[in-house]
């Protein structure tokens, strides 16, 4: 009976309303305004300073008059494991590929990953992409990518001089060009007219759409302080300044956006760690009159909101204007949120993580002060201070420091006397030497890593040098793992679902120099994807021997048995002859082998 009551007391409770636009505005806004403090007051500080130290900018230590030398500590660390991540990264194996289900699902999996391959690297330039992301990660401890479906308006201007009445109309019947001006001439010739010709300006209006991938610099997101990591987090945002022009071209009616454009300062240009970044933008005004090309601040968030009123918050996609978020130009519900974080040593519980930054700032502050000391030490013992006696001294000779050799005046013998400093180098050289190898141990960077340790190469043995050699690079290959598995494999599952979702017809790539067509409507938007980023795994060399004594195999037992055996059959011979070109060097493996799976049967 108490269970019937329960179910008649819900039947009978009034549903809970939605949202009101009002009160959901304040909602947003104030979890938005929330985060940006969060950022603000704890985030960009820290990530400010890790851009100092890595510019070598002063310390803040310095004394007039002494050296003010500052060690590059963590510039160093950076551009010595930068070339071997990017070496990974782009390297002849795929980093990530997508998984089939089933073995109906192998060439498409095989397509899909080529196309978000083409996708990252060809469409939005993956190179300097993960160049830009991964050293914001080394620096300043996070990296953000957005992948999204760009969809824009594109107009195009163009003026013809005497055309005919049917190139004129060959030119009216496109449903893309628009008529902006025309006139009309008709000449006579000895007294005949001739046919009337047609001066035009036509205007094409296109709408295109590709997938979009961007390098967000750090300060630009925004989330909320609670968030473990940015899937949990409730409130994910992107806050910019965009041109009137390009929101216009975006489907944005100019009407909801020329009431914010202007009139308030760029709120990017109080936070210190982008003024500290560019600090010629501080306190510059928006010099374009052309309404156009002026900025509308802009605040996109993915916030977790029960916006309809049924208990359980859902994503939704916000888009405010102005800089106080004052106005709503977007608001929908999405399926996920389109930005992606990375760190190179990310701390439990916590989606900031640490960076090389954390590993060398004492160090770097460390040796900027011996070092400072032992500059100041050489000079004053180059350059020593002098003791004289007063009145014995002509002033103006002992003043003349800058000449060599010049005489100096005095009344008396050994009226001056130089007061001797000693230099202090070699005590300061193995503390230095210290400091290296503790900078060393921290990044797993050293030059046994990079194989340029002359006394390792002399004093021992090829094998020992190359244990050496790849227990330093698992540091390397660490980082490379944690960025495939927090950065490039969201961000690959979410570019398939992106061109799966939105692009309107088939599109044909370049492909190892073929021409594939490529379609991702009849793909499966949900393929799991495999990260091939190893640990501890045999470098090329070692990789390329075990495929040449793989290759030898295959060929005895093809000679021995037959094509038809039930061993090795010729795709696999293929596939490791693709292997051996790949690891060679060669990205089109096609240009010297034939795929035997391509190759149609021979007729009955």
């Amino acid at each position: 009976m108490e269970y019937l009551e329960d179910i008649d007391a819900l039947a009978m409770a009034p549903e809970r309303e939605g949202m009101d636009d009002l009160e959901f505005h304040s909602v947003v806004k104030a979890q938005a305004q929330d985060a940006i403090d969060y950022i603000e007051d704890f985030v960009s500080p820290e990530r400010s300073e890790a851009t100092k130290f890595y510019q070598g900018q002063p310390l803040g230590t310095e004394q007039e008059g002494r050296s003010q030398y500052v060690s590059m500590d963590l510039r160093d660390a950076v551009q010595s494991v930068l070339p071997s991540l990017l070496k990974i990264f782009h390297s002849s194996e795929r980093v990530v590929e997508f998984i089939p289900k089933g073995p109906e699902d192998v060439q498409m999996a095989e397509q899909a990953t080529d196309y978000c391959r083409y996708i990252f690297q060809q469409d939005s330039n993956g190179f300097m992409l993960l160049h830009n992301c991964i050293k914001d990660i080394l620096i300043r401890r996070n990296g953000f990518l957005k992948a999204y479906w760009d969809e824009r308006e594109e107009v195009e201007t163009y003026t013809y001089e005497n055309l005919s009445d049917d190139e004129l109309g060959f030119l009216l019947n496109d449903a893309e060009l628009n008529l902006i001006e025309l006139e009309t001439k008709q000449e006579e010739m000895e007294g005949v007219s001739l046919p009337p010709v047609h001066d035009a300006v036509i205007q094409r209006r296109k709408t295109k759409g590709r997938v979009k991938i961007e390098c967000l610099p750090p300060e630009e997101v925004i989330l909320s302080r609670s968030a473990k990591s940015l899937d949990s987090a409730n409130l994910v945002g992107h806050r910019r300044a965009i041109t009137v022009s390009d929101l216009v071209a975006m489907g944005f009616a100019f009407e909801d956006i020329e009431d914010y454009v202007g009139g308030n300062e760029d709120h990017l240009q109080f936070n210190e760690e982008f003024t500290t970044r560019k600090p010629e933008m501080v306190d510059t005004e928006d010099v374009h009159s052309e309404i156009s090309q002026r900025r509308v601040h802009v605040t996109e968030v993915w916030v977790k909101i029960d916006y309809d009123g049924d208990g359980i918050a859902e994503l939704r996609h916000v888009m405010m204007v102005g800089a106080q978020q004052e106005g709503i130009l977007l608001n929908e519900p999405v399926a996920r949120c389109p930005i992606f974080n990375a760190c190179s040593d990310p701390e439990p519980h916590d989606w900031t993580g640490l960076g090389f930054y954390d590993l060398v700032k004492d160090i770097q502050t460390v040796k900027s002060s011996i070092q400072r000391s032992l500059l100041d030490s050489l000079a004053l013992s180059v350059h020593p201070r002098l003791a004289f006696v007063e009145g014995q001294v002509n002033l103006d000779d002992l003043m003349d420091s800058d000449a060599v050799g010049a005489l100096i005046r005095m009344r008396q013998p050994n009226a001056i006397q130089p007061l001797a400093v000693p230099f202090v180098g070699n005590s300061a050289f193995p503390v230095l030497d210290y400091f290296d190898e503790l900078k060393n141990t921290r990044t797993g960077i050293s030059k046994g890593a990079q194989g340029l340790d002359p006394d390792a190469l002399q004093s021992t043995t090829k094998a020992a040098v190359q244990a050496q050699i790849s227990a330093a690079q698992l540091k390397v290959e660490l980082i490379a793992r944690i960025i495939s598995e927090q950065l490039l494999k969201p961000l690959f599952s979410h570019v398939l679902k992106l061109v799966c979702e939105h692009q309107p017809k088939e599109r044909i790539i370049r492909l190892r120099n073929q021409f594939v067509p490529m379609n991702p409507a009849t793909w499966d938007k949900d393929m799991d994807l495999a990260v091939n980023v190893g640990l501890g795994q045999s470098d090329e060399d070692k990789k390329l021997q075990a495929l040449m004594a793989i290759k030898g195999s295959q060929e005895q037992i093809l000679q021995l048995v037959g094509v038809d055996n039930p061993i090795v059959s010729p795709k696999q011979y293929y596939n490791t002859l693709a292997k051996i070109a790949e690891y060679a060097g060669f990205r089109s493996p096609q240009e010297f082998f034939t795929d035997p799976s391509t190759v149609p049967p021979p007729p009955p």
